[in-house]
């Protein structure tokens, strides 16, 4: 999922693209310039109508996707859990092994 920031960076990147500046999209618009300035800034926590007329006049739009849950490490979720649990595994049966172990030879 990108971020307010990422987003605000693709739309301040159209809007310069297309040669505008943020008081000329304000104008076509009807949004502030204030509020184009935050949204570009990763800042902006409006309502998403206003959000959409910006994007509409930059020709960009809203995609809705299924959310990817990965780890830190780019595994999948289920990888990861898996590879953890295992990890676990191992180590609790080297620690009570290795525990019956020096406790028998002690004894």
């Amino acid at each position: 999922m990108a971020t307010r920031g990422e987003i605000g960076k693709k739309i301040r990147l159209a809007r310069k693209g297309l040669g505008y500046t943020q008081k000329s999209l304000a104008e076509k618009t009807k949004v502030n310039k204030t509020t184009i300035s935050e949204i570009e800034n990763g800042r902006f926590t409006g309502s998403f109508d206003i959000f959409e007329r910006v994007l509409d006049g930059v020709g960009l739009q809203f995609e809705v996707n299924k959310k990817n849950l990965t780890c830190p490490n780019g595994m999948k979720l289920k990888q990861y859990f898996r590879k953890m649990m295992n990890e676990i595994i191992y180590r609790l049966y080297h620690l009570i092994f290795t525990s019956n172990n020096a406790k028998s030879t002690t004894t």
